[in-house]
């Protein structure tokens, strides 16, 4: 996919990818640390995952089409790397979201009971989940930031230089 609605795909991509990644990963850090929330976030963690995951990997995509219509530098290639990692940890982060939905068993607080899951896998999974859960989110923050620095730094850096006062460059 290289443009939506006349402009690059990558562009408009990476804004829902910076928004929707963290948002995702935040969500599973409160389910880590806060298992009684499960019954809470467990669905929209899981549908937030999907949705980021399938944008970063677009972004991804969009990335490598926008790089061969432009060509590269060293910085664009700094960027490209970044966000390659960061596609290997969406998924990596999908997969972890995938297991914690399963491991973690959920009490639901009505009466009723509805909602209730329990999981019938063994009871060690749990607590694994909630570390990898916890990592993977965290990791996946900070390669959304990595890359995304990565990148602003590639399209914009030459201009701020060349625009800043003073000509120094940095912004004096």
């Amino acid at each position: 996919m290289d443009t939506l609605f006349g402009l690059p795909a990558h562009v408009l991509l990476v804004h829902a990818v910076v928004v929707l990644g963290p948002l995702a990963a935040l969500l599973g850090i409160a389910v880590a640390v806060r298992p009684r929330w499960a019954f809470y976030l467990r669905w929209p963690l899981l549908v937030l995952t999907v949705i980021s995951t399938g944008l970063a990997v677009l972004a991804a995509d969009a990335g490598e089409d926008l790089q061969r219509r432009l060509g590269g530098n060293a910085l664009i290639e700094q960027h490209a790397e970044a966000g390659d990692l960061l596609k290997v940890v969406a998924i990596g982060y999908l997969v972890v979201t995938v297991l914690a939905f399963f491991a973690i068993a959920v009490r639901s607080p009505l009466a009723s009971g509805r909602g209730e899951f329990r999981t019938r896998l063994p009871a060690v999974a749990a607590p694994v989940a909630r570390v990898l859960l916890a990592a993977v989110a965290v990791w996946f923050i900070v390669q959304t930031v990595i890359t995304g620095h990565t990148g602003s730094e590639a399209a914009w850096k030459d201009i701020v230089q060349s625009t800043s006062p003073g000509s120094g460059g940095d912004g004096d």
